[in-house]
Formats: structure tokens, C-alpha cells, sequence
């Protein structure tokens, strides 16, 4: 499936100034809509193995090319993950958890940034490593169940283990990350805009950035620009 991409952010839909429609096997399109730095549009081909659906104004779907299925984490839910096993057995102790998080841009090295579900805030994907996978497999994984895009090539650029970055989960657990943050170098596909974690998906420009984001998202494009500029690798 290839979604055209024109310029300005990632297709979004006001509801007030148009509908999704539902469609199979269709040309699907979206009325223009209105973000701070223009105007932005998206067009479709759907072939017949491609389910559109509308909600809140944000498109899921879901494909198949090839031998590949797009799949997002309902299908795969927290508690078969090595962290949801695993609390079965430690309840709410804390938890250190290793993973991956993504720097990814696009030609305009805007910086694409995720609006989770359960908390409304703006990030970079990311996510836990799971049993009998590498941390660039996890990085893959990640990127490809939160945006629908398949990272090519990326470079580890710094190491987040500190104690200060444990936070609580949406179920009120502790955990200590240990994250990996790879800046993602080639990618391809087309974004998705919602997931089952996602509310939206979007390049912004570093002017542009949304108040809410995580601190630690801040503190990971200012450790880009200094490994940009040192080609030295971080460690917190």
C-alpha cells in the first residue's frame, strides 16, 4: 500500500471540516485540513486486501504486502509480553526494563513524534525488548507497530540506564528504563497516523515542538545534537 505524501505534517482530519470515508478496494480521500504550518492532504489507493475505517477523525487500517502483515500490539497485548509475564510473578516491584526509542526524521529533518492513548502526550516510539530479540530487532518492531514505517538503518547514539528515568506505567507499575536511542538513518513506508497506542503521528520541526512532551524527549534531541556534533557515543 503506498500512501502519497504531500507537504506539511502527516495527513490528519478535522471532523468539522470533513468526514472519513469507509471504503474497500476504493480510492479513499481526505479534504484538506487546516495545522499551524499549512495545509496538508492525503490520497489513497487501497487495494482489496486494505481495510479502512474512520475514528475521531484519524484513519486505522490495516494490510498486507507480501508476506508481511502490518500488526499493532492488540494483537500481541501486554499481558503475553516478557514485562506482562513477568509481572505475574513480581507484582508491582520495579522493574528494569531494556528497549529501544527512535530518533526518526523526515527530508525537511523535522522529528516524527507519536501521541499515545493513554496519556495524551507527544514522544518518540519506543518500547521494551522481548525475549529472543535484539535491541535493533525491538527498534524495528517498535517503530513499525507505533508508525507503520520500517526503519533500514540506524545508529545507537546513546545509552539511558540512570536511575532517574524510572517512571510508572498506565497500570501504576514502576520501571527503570534502560533505554538504547538509535537515530534512525533510512526508513521507508507510510505513516500511520493511529495504532492501538497512538492517537496520532506527525513530524514537527524543532520550533514546532508540542509543550507536552516528556522531558526525557527533550533531553534526547539535545543529546542528537551534541552526538551530531562529537560523533561521540552518550551514557547517562
Amino acid at each position: 500500500m503506498k500512501m502519497e505524501r504531500l507537504p506539511g505534517h502527516a495527513p490528519e482530519l478535522n471532523p468539522q471540516e470533513g468526514e472519513w470515508n469507509v471504503l474497500k478496494g476504493r480510492e479513499l480521500k481526505s479534504r484538506c485540513c487546516q495545522r499551524r504550518s499549512g495545509i496538508c492532504a492525503a490520497r489513497s489507493l487501497w487495494p482489496e486486501n486494505v481495510f479502512a475505517i474512520a475514528m475521531g477523525g484519524f484513519l486505522c487500517w490495516k494490510h498486507q504486502e507480501g508476506e508481511r502483515t502490518s500488526m499493532t500490539k492488540a494483537q500481541h497485548p501486554f499481558e503475553d509480553s516478557y514485562l506482562g509475564q513477568l509481572r505475574k510473578f513480581v507484582g508491582s516491584r520495579l522493574l528494569i526494563s531494556p528497549g529501544a526509542r527512535a530518533i526518526l526524521r523526515d527530508e525537511q529533518r523535522r522529528v516524527l513524534l507519536i501521541r499515545r492513548h493513554d496519556n495524551g502526550t507527544w514522544g518518540m516510539p519506543a518500547g521494551s525488548l522481548e525475549l529472543q530479540e535484539s535491541i535493533l530487532d525491538c527498534l524495528k518492531r517498535e517503530v513499525w507497530e507505533e508508525t507503520g514505517l520500517e526503519v533500514l538503518q540506524a545508529t545507537p547514539i546513546a545509552l539511558y540506564p540512570e536511575p532517574r528515568f524510572a517512571f510508572l506505567t498506565v497500570f501504576g507499575d514502576p520501571i527503570q528504563m534502560f533505554a538504547v536511542v538509535f537515530r534512525v538513518d533510512r526508513w521507508q513506508g507510510s505513516l500511520a497516523t493511529l495504532t492501538d497506542e497512538t492517537m496520532h503521528a506527525c513530524f514537527f520541526a524543532l520550533d514546532e515542538l508540542p509543550q507536552n512532551m516528556s522531558e526525557v524527549y527533550w533531553e534526547t534531541l539535545s543529546d542528537l545534537e551534541r552526538f551530531e556534533q562529537t560523533g561521540q557515543f552518550i551514557f547517562k
